[in-house]
């Protein structure tokens, strides 16, 4: 017994290894690209791009939804051995993604490009672009959907080297991409959304021909299963209204922001998520790994080892996100100068915000990767997904009444406290995990560290000179050091300060 958590141990840290490699290309590659993209557009076309581009992702909790469903049923299946069911999963899922995708097109063609046209803030001699963009991102919507069983695939398999590998060789095409812009004659904005698009539908061949020579065992069954395609169309139903409201959460506030303020500060938004986006790629690769583990051993009835995953998971996801997130805070201002030419306004705001809602939100992966190990979804879904959806109408009610862009960031970050309490209500009681263990073992410990950490770099600030350059880099340095420091000292139990010693002297 031992020996198989040390090996699950082992996989886990491999695997993590392995998406960080993955994970400095990607974010390298994405902080360059959103400065060139920004420079050569301008903020205009980029705001525009953004808030178009979020019309379509509206339709991304039908995606996310399928991602969480597709991983779990995947993961039950193998953490059971049962390869005939795992083959009955693959071909009941992809006959729904089809039919999903098809509903999503009708509706993309309809309601969205009507909305496009008629209620989105955009100048006049910029519509046709703007129809453009729309249209390359539906179709890359669409080929990202059918990706889903294939990703899905190579995830609950554990295979996250052929994984990073291939996102990295994404990543390097929309590089070239980006590199090659400056020097585009014909419509800039056009052009990157349509080569954008071209690189996606490469990258969805990709993945499937590895899937298809990989996994052989996993073939394409014709038998209908009436049972097994209705518990999936429940399963599913209920996670497309858990991911729709966190959709609406984000995309509906771009577009209210867009009503009411114009693309501008929709490029200030754009940016400050660009920041929480490369932050949580640390915490994402992390989950990523984990998430696997957390299904497998519940399904293999191993309750225990599932419980130090959640209450470890959400810990060091939590330092993860913290690590970086105070250190952009206290010098957020100074780091967007650096990496922008022109900085929008609000931008700062953003993303000092943003970065604290990304800690929020690093406790709940964990919990919400559990629940949908459990199966039992329908009040989780419901509670919290009626949580997030509050963002949008009261958002809305905070700009009408005159409030400036930064209300709909404090309103988002009142509704996350809310959902983090309503997850943990609800999902440890589904998992045999009690709640004040949950907290002890893993937000106390957290909440003492950022106390600590943010107290000491405040005084650090405060007594620095301003407007240095020198001093923000002190600044920057002071706190990466303060963060870890008391991680170490507040945040790690004496095994997990020897565990991680001895896997860093092992390296």
């Amino acid at each position: 017994m031992a020996t198989d958590t040390t090996n699950r141990s082992k996989t886990i840290a491999k695997n993590t290894i392995v998406l960080y490699i993955r994970m400095i290309f990607v974010l390298g590659v994405a902080l360059y690209t959103s400065r060139t993209v920004l420079e050569v557009l301008g903020v205009e076309d980029y705001g525009m791009m953004n808030v178009v581009g979020g019309i379509v992702s509206m339709l991304g909790f039908f995606n996310g939804a399928m991602i969480s469903s597709t991983q779990r049923f995947f993961s039950y299946a193998i953490g059971q051995n049962d390869t005939q069911q795992l083959c009955l999963n693959y071909s009941t899922i992809l006959v729904i993604q089809a039919g999903l995708a098809l509903l999503i097109l009708l509706l993309a063609e309809t309601v969205g490009l009507w909305f496009v046209k008629n209620y989105l803030v955009i100048p006049q001699e910029r519509l046709t672009a703007a129809i453009w963009v729309y249209q390359f991102s539906i179709g890359t919507f669409i080929i990202s959907m059918m990706q889903v069983p294939f990703t899905a695939m190579i995830i609950t398999h554990e295979r996250m080297d052929a994984f990073a590998f291939i996102s990295i060789a994404e990543i390097l095409m929309k590089l070239l991409i980006v590199i090659a812009l400056p020097w585009v004659r014909s419509d800039k904005l056009i052009t990157y959304m349509g080569l954008i698009f071209l690189v996606v539908l490469l990258t969805f061949i990709a993945y499937v021909v590895y899937t298809r020579t990989r996994f052989k065992y996993v073939k394409y069954i014709k038998e209908k299963n009436k049972a097994l395609f209705k518990t999936l169309i429940g399963y599913m139903g209920w996670n497309l209204w858990g991911n729709a409201a966190a959709v609406i959460m984000n995309q509906g506030v771009n577009i209210l922001i867009n009503l009411f303020f114009g693309p501008a500060v929709n490029a200030a938004r754009a940016i400050a998520y660009q920041v929480q986006g490369a932050v949580s790629q640390l915490v994402g690769n992390f989950q990523l790994a984990m998430n696997p583990q957390i299904v497998k051993s519940y399904a293999a009835g191993d309750l225990e080892y599932m419980h130090n995953l959640i209450i470890r998971g959400s810990k060091l996801s939590f330092f993860l996100v913290f690590i970086l997130a105070l250190p952009v805070s206290m010098e957020a201002e100074f780091l967007l100068s650096i990496w922008l030419k022109e900085v929008p306004t609000y931008a700062t705001q953003f993303t000092i915000l943003v970065m604290a809602l990304s800690c929020i939100d690093s406790f709940s992966g964990s919990l919400m990767v559990a629940a949908q190990a459990s199966g039992k979804i329908k009040v989780y879904q419901s509670v919290v997904g009626g949580l997030l959806i509050l963002n949008l109408p009261l958002s809305y009610v905070a700009l009408k009444l005159g409030a400036d862009p930064m209300a709909t960031m404090y309103v988002a970050i009142f509704i996350s406290l809310i959902a983090l309490y309503s997850r943990l209500r609800i999902i440890t009681p589904l998992v045999g995990l009690k709640a004040k263990k949950f907290v002890s073992n893993s937000i106390l410990p957290s909440l003492m560290v950022a106390t600590a950490s943010v107290a000491i770099s405040l005084a650090i600030k405060h007594s620095l000179p301003r407007q240095s350059i020198y001093a923000s880099l002190l600044m920057l340095f002071c706190t990466v050091i303060t963060v870890v420091t008391f991680t170490a000292l507040l945040g790690l139990t004496k095994q997990e300060r020897i565990f991680i010693k001895m896997k860093a002297l092992k390296r």
